[in-house]
């Protein structure tokens, strides 16, 4: 039995453990936490409503000592506070050996006044949604749209999930073949540069004037190590008839 215990303490993975995470903070000032885990693995953190991710790093260390290895990852990431408050750290997770490892719970003790984003940042950290579309539409011409996701650069794109599906009112939507995967032009909101990931491409079609509508819809992705949960943001278009109508020079409708 005891040689049956020692094997099976020995299996055991070892702990996730935050290094430098204070006890109180000030909400106007960035959090820098890092999470170590003595084995190599890739670790994730987990969605949390306390606290946006405003960058994400991770390193590994592999060493040889006196003929004993040594291995370690890490997950720096730099948080700020959504509100004042005891706030939980986002949890972090790894997988090892088919076991997975979490980290504590930790609370901070937030004071003061979260300090708002600029208004050309928008709060949109690591990853965000966002529509490519015309300004609108004619009465039975197919229109291009598509949903894209946007990536702080210098980040890799692990898992993307869309869940549930997108609801479309006012027009029928046939998917269109992914021949524009290439990232494409960045783009730069307060400094910080974004590259594009398109989530579905549709061709709309509205049988009538009035409007196209779009909502609902959740897009489940790991961003540099960071789970997150994004909102499809809702996108309303209007719908006209074609001044075109018959004619050769009507101007494309691809956004």
């Amino acid at each position: 039995m005891l040689p049956l215990l020692t094997a099976l303490f020995l299996a055991a993975p070892p702990p996730i453990h935050i290094e430098s995470a204070p006890r109180v903070h000030d909400a106007g000032a960035e959090l820098r936490v890092t999470y170590v885990i003595a084995a190599q693995a890739e670790l994730t953190a987990h969605a949390s409503s306390d606290w946006v991710v405003r960058e994400s790093s991770r390193s590994s260390q592999f060493s040889i000592v006196n003929g004993a290895t040594s291995r370690s990852s890490t997950l720096t990431l730099t948080l700020v506070a959504r509100r004042a408050g005891p706030l939980t750290l986002p949890i972090v997770s790894a997988t090892i050996d088919g076991a997975v490892v979490r980290s504590a719970s930790h609370v901070v003790d937030v004071s003061g006044t979260p300090k708002p984003a600029p208004p050309d940042e928008v709060s949109r950290g690591d990853a965000f949604l966002d529509w490519e579309a015309p300004p609108g539409l004619f009465v039975n011409v197919p229109t291009r749209v598509a949903l894209c996701l946007w990536i702080r650069e210098g980040l890799s794109l692990t898992q993307l999930t869309v869940t549930p599906p997108l609801s479309l009112s006012g027009a029928t939507a046939t998917p269109v073949a992914r021949v524009d995967n290439l990232p494409g032009a960045p783009r730069r909101i307060g400094g910080v540069y974004y590259h594009r990931v398109p989530v579905l491409i549709e061709s709309w079609r509205a049988g009538s004037e009035g409007s196209v509508t779009t909502r609902g819809g959740w897009v489940a992705v790991v961003v540099g190590g960071v789970a997150q949960r994004l909102e499809a943001p809702p996108l309303t278009l209007p719908v006209s008839t074609d001044p075109f109508f018959g004619s050769t020079t009507r101007p494309a409708r691809d956004p």
